[in-house]
């Protein structure tokens, strides 16, 4: 399957910190607030306080700041843990705390715990990887602005507003104060990432990608004290290549409200696909295409039965010509018994068919020359790793030399007649295979004709 990561700061909803209260968002005033990604970080000094993420994935990591007034922590990755520590000489930034990679593509859950007394901590951002595809495959992504016709906005477009501010992607938003207002997306791909802004007079909000919903805090709990900008608002993935429709939806729980004092926005949708690598073998007689995506199997189908159809064809022509060359020959020889006259025979009677000596003229029967020695391995290493199950080369890291060099190539080896041409010109052939790449000068020859016999006549009144 191909990987690639996701970036959540810890300004996005999909990172719930509890207890409430006991997470401070980025402090005002902070000057070494620019030293963090995407300038904010969510902080506690209270020991248990914690920040949890679930994600869909292979790998976590967490990043946050080191100074000399932090504390210890623990990272807790479905359930096993691994303490850490904060504190540092002087204040490093965005370092990473911890994290785990290698874990089965699936759903897992991350904590971080303050673990200090009195001592604090921060988290700046969490990366995730996760895989979509199959085996060998590449993904691509395209992101499509809140301003796209792709988005339907309702109950109508006039719940929505635009919100000309710098920093979003093309520097615009649409935003809504309607309870229950949505925007609905569709698109085709195996994963999509939403993305708006949150802040303290942010709703919360719910986001459902074909039917299965899930609810978020938009900042309203006290998770946001500030506006963020680029906040990761969703991501699903494992949704397959097909086509899909992902709906947001505004303070659900004050539907109908005009003004319920409560923002939401989106920014942006990115969509990622999963192109190439090994495919599964379509079930004869059905047609597993996704709508958009090309297949051969049409192609091959008809290529088969013009196949077909020009075999039957052929056939049928050569039937009839042997049917009129039996129903020729039977009348000659019916008008030769009529007439009592004897049959003239050809200058040169038909003879036995001429053997060809074994070994020559014949692909199976060609002897290789001496090879050339086997290509050194540049990347080899005599002891590579002491553990040998991690001894593990590919073909691909070594240098493959032309499949023809070093060789030569002879018809019939070294039985063959030195002499380039003999005086029996019409039954000497020169062979020059393609692919076995006979050696310019070598030729093979086939015995000549035994001498003709006499002329034969035949008496008159015989066959």
């Amino acid at each position: 399957m191909a990987s690639f990561n996701v970036t959540a700061d810890d300004s996005s909803p999909l990172i719930t910190y509890t207890p409430i209260g006991a997470w401070k968002d980025t402090a005002a005033g902070d000057p070494s607030v620019p030293a963090y990604s995407a300038q904010s970080y969510h902080s506690s000094s209270a020991q248990g306080a914690s920040a949890t993420l679930s994600f869909n994935g292979t790998g976590i990591w967490l990043f946050g700041a080191k100074k000399p007034n932090y504390g210890t922590f623990t990272i807790s990755v479905d359930g096993e843990s691994v303490q850490g520590s904060a504190q540092s000489t002087q204040a490093a930034f965005q370092q990473m705390l911890g994290g785990k990679s290698g874990l089965p593509n699936g759903s897992h859950t991350v904590t971080l715990t303050n673990t200090g007394s009195g001592a604090s901590i921060d988290l700046d951002s969490v990366i995730f990887e996760t895989q979509i595809g199959a085996t060998g495959s590449s993904v691509s992504n395209i992101t499509t602005d809140d301003s796209s016709p792709s988005f339907t906005y309702l109950p109508t477009p006039g719940a929505w507003t635009t919100n000309n501010l710098p920093g979003c992607v093309n520097d615009t938003l649409h935003f809504t104060q309607l309870g229950g207002a949505q925007v609905q997306f569709q698109f085709s791909g195996d994963a999509v990432a939403l993305y708006g802004t949150t802040s303290p007079d942010h709703a919360n909000y719910t986001v459902s990608v074909d039917g299965a919903t899930q609810g978020f805090d938009g900042g309203s709990n006290g998770a946001a004290s500030i506006l963020h900008q680029n906040t990761l608002l969703y991501f699903g993935n494992s949704l397959g290549s097909g086509s899909h429709v992902v709906t947001l939806t505004a303070n659900p729980d004050q539907a109908g409200q005009a003004d319920t004092g409560k923002f939401m926005d989106i920014d942006a949708i990115t969509v990622y696909s999963a192109a190439g690598g090994a495919a599964a073998t379509p079930t004869p007689g059905n047609d597993n295409s996704s709508p958009g995506s090309s297949s051969s199997t049409g192609t091959q189908s008809k290529s088969s039965k013009t196949g077909i159809i020009i075999g039957v064809v052929g056939g049928v022509v050569v039937l009839l010509l042997l049917a009129i060359l039996a129903i020729t020959l039977l009348f000659r020889r019916r008008r030769r018994q009529r007439s009592r006259m004897p049959m003239q025979m050809p200058d040169t009677p038909s003879l036995p068919f001429q053997s060809i000596t074994p070994g020559l003229l014949s692909r199976n029967r060609f002897s290789f020359g001496p090879q050339a020695p086997a290509a050194v391995n540049p990347f080899a290493d005599p002891n590579p790793f002491s553990d040998p199950e991690k001894a593990i080369y590919t073909s691909a890291r070594v240098p493959q030399p032309n499949r023809n060099s070093g060789l030569s190539y002879y018809a019939g080896g070294a039985d063959l007649p030195t002499t380039p041409r003999t005086s029996v010109m019409r039954d000497s052939y020169r062979v020059d295979d393609d692919d076995m790449q006979v050696k310019s000068g070598a030729w093979a020859t086939v015995p000549a004709r035994s001498a003709r016999p006499p002329m034969l006549r035949l008496p008159p009144g015989g066959e």
